[in-house]
């Protein structure tokens, strides 16, 4: 955040040891102390968690998956936010979405994994046959169009160069639902 402050996001498990996470719940540290947590999402479902980044224009943001939409919110000041963006809505992806600000240009990019074009596949049922790992940018105030990175698929980290190129670093499971994530560690930087 601004002047090197400390932003957290994150959802709560409130119901069980290993159930998936609700709300997207925001927290900064300022010269006062921590504020106290606001919940920026209600969720029943983050599915893997929300994604925070700032940018000195755009200011705070967070990306997370909601049942089966990728949303996207964004505050100036980190208290008061604007409605929420649907980033994605169809089939099933916009999983473990990776969110970051292109600290030229001033806007976000979330790089994602799509399980399938056909709604409600569930992790288990992801076939490389219809999976890829994507990236959208927000641009002249909506969201690009996703645009295919691999078409094995992976859970990515997204980085924005100081050149604004994006850069992802990934791996490729053998299947999504391997917790081991073994599969091969690639990088991909945009041309």
């Amino acid at each position: 955040g601004p002047n090197d402050e400390t932003v957290l996001v994150y959802d709560q498990n409130v119901k069980t040891a290993d159930g998936s996470g609700e709300d997207v719940v925001l927290q900064r540290r300022t010269a006062t102390g921590w504020t106290a947590p606001q919940v920026v999402l209600a969720s029943p479902n983050t599915m893997t968690g929300p994604q925070v980044a700032w940018d000195s224009l755009e200011g705070y943001a967070v990306a997370v998956v909601r049942g089966s939409v990728l949303s996207y919110r964004r505050s100036a000041d980190g208290t008061t936010w604007d409605a929420e963006e649907t980033v994605v809505s169809s089939g099933s992806g916009g999983w473990y979405p990776s969110l970051a600000m292109d600290l030229i240009n001033h806007e976000p990019s979330i790089a994602f994994y799509d399980c399938s074009a056909s709604s409600n596949v569930g992790v288990t049922a992801c076939t490389t046959s219809s999976d890829s790992l994507k990236v959208t940018r927000k641009g002249g105030g909506r969201w690009q169009t996703p645009l295919t990175v691999d078409v094995e698929g992976g859970v990515p980290k997204l980085g924005i160069l100081s050149n604004g190129r994006r850069v992802i670093a990934y791996r490729v499971a053998n299947t999504m639902d391997d917790t081991s994530r073994t599969g091969v560690l690639k990088l991909a930087v945009e041309r």
